[in-house]
């Protein structure tokens, strides 16, 4: 048996333990596995305010490949305006997923 006693409770010697711990395992609760980047990029996605500005910056996006590249000597025909749009996009995506990190971290 377990040989619990009512009055003193369980002797507690070290192969008393062990047999408890066998017998019913450890008494304590496994942490929960952190979220993966992409399931908190996920959950930053779903922010209101990301999404208009999501829909803003493929807006641009098709916008700026609708007029033709320019011949300017410092811009070499290269129309930057997609490239400032994705890197919006990116460093957006970057700062929700380091403040939903850091609001789930504990005190």
């Amino acid at each position: 048996m377990h040989f619990t006693n009512l009055l003193t409770g369980i002797r507690g010697t070290a192969e008393d333990i062990a047999h408890r711990v066998e017998v019913f395992g450890s008494n304590v609760i496994p942490p929960k596995p952190p979220k993966s980047f992409l399931q908190l990029v996920w959950e930053a996605l779903q922010d209101v305010t990301l999404i208009i500005l999501i829909v803003a910056a493929v807006i641009s996006l098709g916008l700026s490949f609708y007029h033709a590249p320019t011949s300017s000597a410092d811009d070499e025909g290269l129309n930057r305006s997609p490239y400032r749009c994705a890197a919006v996009l990116i460093g957006r995506t970057t700062i929700a997923y380091f403040n939903s990190k850091r609001t789930r971290m504990p005190f």
